[in-house]
């Protein structure tokens, strides 16, 4: 039975929403790890350049370019995020109606939509960013209000602020529901890394050479990544049960735009 045929017709609740989610990511694991080792190829490729001696920082210093370098790194990384994000967007939608979704199939989705759900997730992020900067209460809102913007740029094929202002109006009346889902997700995230930076602490201590350079970038990678992927599964789940709580909308209907 799917989770779809259990739940349909019931209103939003953090607890199905969460519970759905745990679900769908241990079903779905391996598939979950080759997506996030696949979207993570980009990321290390520019910090091997970065910081495996390919490229010489020490130059890149001297002629002011940083932040420069930094901001191009954190873009990556936002990128490989969303688009890890998008993946596993389609995935949960196929799973939610019962059909197989493979690797191949995730990536293609992803890939397809790649330079909306990019750009929607940067500037989703640079103004959360800002709202955190200027205020930390709106910052909080608004990851709150754009929570679900990659699986609204995913499944209704929208872009930009369409995604914006259609992921506002979906978490409309939920707001606080999702706050506290996204605070227990950082706790969780905060346990997880802190337990992989133990597990990898006594490899990388062992010396400052570009290898261990890199082992402790993964070290990070591995945390936020492993997380990101139950993290982008439940910001699926949310969207659908929104749409279902609010629309009365059923997942075959969302997923009509992938037939």
């Amino acid at each position: 039975m799917s989770v779809q045929e259990v739940f349909v017709g019931e209103e939003f609740e953090i607890s199905r929403t969460l519970g759905s989610s745990f679900s769908i990511w241990l079903r779905k694991l391996p598939t979950f790890i080759v997506l996030a080792v696949a979207s993570c190829i980009p990321l290390i490729a520019v910090g091997y350049l970065l910081f495996g001696g390919i490229v010489d920082l020490q130059a890149i210093a001297a002629r002011g370019s940083v932040i420069a370098v930094g901001v191009l790194f954190l873009g990556v990384w936002v990128a490989c995020y969303q688009l890890l994000t998008a993946a596993i967007t389609y995935a949960v939608i196929q799973q939610l109606r019962s059909r197989p979704a493979s690797v191949v199939a995730c990536l293609g989705v992803a890939l397809k939509r790649v330079f909306p759900v990019v750009v929607t997730g940067i500037i989703a992020s640079v103004l959360i960013v800002l709202g955190l900067v200027l205020l930390v209460v709106p910052g909080v809102m608004l990851a709150t209000m754009y929570s679900i913007v990659v699986p609204v740029c995913v499944a209704e094929d929208v872009s930009f602020w369409p995604c914006l202002t259609r992921s506002a109006a979906l978490t409309k009346g939920h707001r606080w529901q999702i706050f506290a889902m996204l605070f227990l997700l950082a706790i969780g995230q905060f346990a997880i890394q802190k337990i992989v930076e133990l597990l990898f602490h006594p490899i990388v201590a062992t010396g400052q050479t570009p290898l261990m350079m890199i082992l402790g970038a993964l070290e990070l990678l591995i945390a936020q990544f492993m997380v990101a992927t139950f993290m982008a599964v439940v910001a699926a789940c949310t969207y659908y049960y929104l749409r279902m709580a609010k629309e009365g909308v059923d997942i075959d209907q969302i997923a009509a735009v992938f037939d």
